[in-house]
């Protein structure tokens, strides 16, 4: 089994924002995106209780939903690391409710505060006790150089694999910006990397089309294992998602066909 996600996924912040919530629609979606993986926020900091945005029944629908058409399901939680045994024993707690494939932490701004690193090595120590066979990524910043207080090493002593918010907000230059990414967290850490692109909207930003197709492009030029995308709704809503259904990544287990061949038989 795969320690970190492979092929094309998918973020979602907020299931009502893809189609609106309609479980059926977003699995069948999936599967002409070409999704091989989905990662759906089910704990922010402590609280289990996201019901006001992702209810527990409606997060088990999807992942029925989308298991039915051999998509993982993966979870996400912000974290703060003011309360670090709570938050792990809240994403234990999610973990093992939804049976998700894995986990990524979201660990930002509030973890770049002094005195952070005790934190981090408390709620990876506590979420590897109770889950040692879990696959586990950092999902955070995309250049640790321009982040140095965000405690990397008491987090990715027990990860499995990088995955980078290689977001190149007010920049158009998606492939300098990943190449970057790689180069500075592998060298924390020699581990699979599955960066995060940039499929949304901010402050009247937006990528351009063909920046996706860079950052796909680059990806498998680095022979990453994959690549996914914030944020599903988003990416409907502005036209992202059909330049992603065009990348192609064979999905686990599933090799890409066979180029066709022709059979030249000499006769006497």
């Amino acid at each position: 089994m795969s320690r970190y996600p492979i092929g094309k996924g998918m973020f979602i912040w907020k299931i009502r924002d893809v189609f609106g919530g309609d479980l059926q629609a977003i699995a069948e979606r999936a599967v002409t995106l070409g999704l091989s993986w989905v990662s759906v926020k089910v704990a922010d900091g402590e609280s289990a209780d996201y019901t006001n945005h992702n209810p527990d029944s409606k997060v088990e629908d999807l992942v029925a939903a989308l298991r039915a058409e051999n998509i993982q399901v993966w979870g996400w939680q912000y974290v703060y690391g003011d309360a670090p045994l709570p938050e792990a024993h809240t994403a234990i707690a999610r973990i093992q409710r939804f049976n998700l494939r894995g986990w990524l932490i979201d660990a930002e701004g509030q973890y770049e505060h002094l005195h952070k690193a005790e934190a981090a090595r408390q709620y990876m120590a506590e979420l590897r006790t109770a889950l040692p066979e879990l696959p586990v990524g950092l999902c955070s910043y995309r250049f640790p150089s321009l982040h140095q207080n965000l405690p990397w090493s008491a987090f990715l002593e027990s990860c499995d694999f990088h995955a980078p918010q290689v977001y190149w907000v007010e920049s158009h230059d998606p492939g300098t910006q990943l190449r970057r990414s790689v180069q500075e967290l592998t060298k924390l850490k020699d581990l699979p990397v599955v960066p995060v692109g940039a499929a949304y909207r901010e402050h009247g930003w937006q990528p351009q089309m063909w920046e996706l197709d860079e950052f796909n492009q680059t990806a498998k030029e680095l022979d990453l294992p994959g690549v996914t995308w914030w944020r599903w709704g988003s990416a409907e809503k502005y036209g992202f998602a059909e330049v992603i259904a065009g990348h192609d990544w064979a999905l686990p287990g599933h090799p890409p066909p066979a180029a066709e061949t022709f059979r030249v038989t000499a006769l006497a």
